[in-house]
């Protein structure tokens, strides 16, 4: 990483606003890219859907404990993502009754992902069906032991 100064930079500066600071700001913001938008800046021309996504997952995974935090940051973030369907259902007007569910439906998918436990499709019930077939033969040798 020595040849490599801007990833450098963002790293350290990931780590001096501190592990809270930026799981708390996941949690509220709900996307990597406007985090580091927020924690690092972003030069001009630079695209917002590009700018030091790959940074913070190296960032992440340097200890294995705020690999922890991370995903419990997710997990908080889907009980947001299925509390923000409730406020959009609760705007619906007849007007924007299409816009709403596409937001609702984005929430849920969103919900269901980050925190499957709670948000995700129930476990699926399995149904095993048993189908034998007796040929003439078993059929046979079947009359003949209850004969």
């Amino acid at each position: 990483m020595a040849g490599r100064p801007i990833t450098r930079a963002r790293r350290q500066m990931l780590d001096e606003a501190g592990e809270d600071k930026i799981f708390e700001m996941y949690v509220e913001l709900g996307s990597v890219s406007r985090l580091m938008d927020k924690v690092v800046g972003r030069p001009p021309g630079v695209s917002e859907h590009s700018w030091g996504r790959a940074d913070f997952y190296k960032w992440l995974r340097q200890t294995p404990e705020r690999w922890e935090r991370w995903q419990q940051a997710k997990l908080d973030r889907g009980h947001v993502e299925a509390d923000m369907i409730a406020e959009v259902a609760e705007e619906v007007t007849p007007e924007t009754s299409g816009m709403a569910r596409v937001k609702i439906d984005a929430h849920k998918w969103r919900a269901e992902r980050l925190n499957r436990q709670e948000y995700g499709p129930p476990q699926a019930q399995v149904n095993v069906g048993v189908a034998v077939q007796v040929g003439q033969a078993w059929l046979e040798a079947l009359r003949t032991m209850q004969e």
